[in-house]
């Protein structure tokens, strides 16, 4: 099947489904330009003058579910329904009012749908047939914009490192415990068991 033939019997089924039009309009491919803000990327759009509706060409890759294609055109048939007030619509009046919004959310897939064109903008992977696509696509944005440090084990320390390690811990805990009152600092040259003393010492005057 060729693409202006898939592009026409899509348009058939979105309006036999949803609409019932006798007449229908025009349908084919659109340059399909992306820009660089990809949030500005135009998926369809209906022509009132021209009574034509364009799809957009990422649309029709085959990691995006058919549903999403039907999406697009179903919006453009609300607009093609409106035809007559596009016509004369004056220059700054809103096309997509809260009673649109409302008709469009009529399609069986509206959420799943929003949320595919969404990943889609934003340039994450799709995996078409996948349920999950769309939450794995959230968790993988979320964890590649985080900076991810390992931290140190002690089994990934040299023997050297580690009694470097405890040394200092130790040091950190004696100076909490000097600004607290628990013991007493150390006089220079004081021999083993001081600190000991000093401890016992403390406990023995705090009962």
């Amino acid at each position: 099947m060729d693409i202006k033939e898939r592009l026409e019997k899509t348009l058939d089924k979105v309006n036999k489904e949803y609409f019932s039009n006798g007449d229908i309009p025009t349908i084919r491919l659109s340059k399909g330009q992306d820009k660089k803000n990809r949030r500005a990327i135009v998926f369809g759009t209906y022509h009132a003058q021209k009574n034509e509706i364009k799809i957009h060409p990422v649309l029709l890759q085959e990691e995006v579910e058919d549903f999403v294609l039907e999406f697009i055109i179903y919006h453009e048939m609300l607009h093609y329904e409106d035809r007559d007030e596009l016509l004369i619509r004056k220059k700054g009046q809103l096309v997509h009012t809260s009673r649109f919004k409302q008709r469009e959310k009529y399609f069986r897939q509206y959420e799943e749908a929003q949320e595919i064109l969404k990943n889609i903008l934003h340039g994450r992977e799709l995996v078409k047939g996948s349920e999950e696509s769309t939450e794995n696509t959230e968790k993988i944005e979320s964890s590649t914009n985080k900076k991810v440090v390992p931290k140190k084990t002690t089994s990934s320390l040299s023997g050297a490192a580690l009694e470097e390690a405890l040394t200092e811990s130790l040091q950190r805990l004696e100076h909490i415990m000097i600004k607290y009152n628990m013991i007493e600092p150390k006089s220079k040259g004081a021999k083993r068991g001081t600190k000991k003393r000093n401890e016992e010492e403390q406990l023995a005057g705090n009962v």
